[in-house]
């Protein structure tokens, strides 16, 4: 796996996340939370896009943190992402140009 190959399981994990938050018969909390609402489709619309944000920020973040171009939890540090074959996932800057392509690029 390459860090285009990981950046892009990650858009599809969010993607999957935002969809299952977005559930009206789904079954995790925040679904049942924003189902509590009953809200207007109008709200709901805004919702999923306040949630469609959060989680780009959270994911997107999270791969530059990895990649060492960002802070996890105000630390800021180079990882090595290796995967169950034991092969790096990418060099330094890997990750950040394809989070960057999946999560930004693709949405425009």
């Amino acid at each position: 796996m390459d860090a285009n190959e990981f950046a892009r399981l990650c858009k599809a994990e969010r993607d999957s996340i935002l969809d299952s938050y977005c559930d009206a018969t789904g079954e995790t909390g925040v679904s049942a939370r924003i189902e509590s609402l009953s809200p207007a489709p109008d709200l709901r619309a805004a919702i999923r896009l306040i949630l469609d944000d959060a989680l780009t920020d959270a994911f997107y973040t999270m791969l530059l943190a990895i990649d060492g171009c960002a802070t996890i939890g105000g630390h800021q540090h180079q990882y090595r992402l290796i995967d169950e074959d034991g092969q790096f996932v990418g060099e330094s800057g890997d990750l950040e140009a394809a989070a960057y392509e999946h999560f930004h690029e693709s949405q425009q």
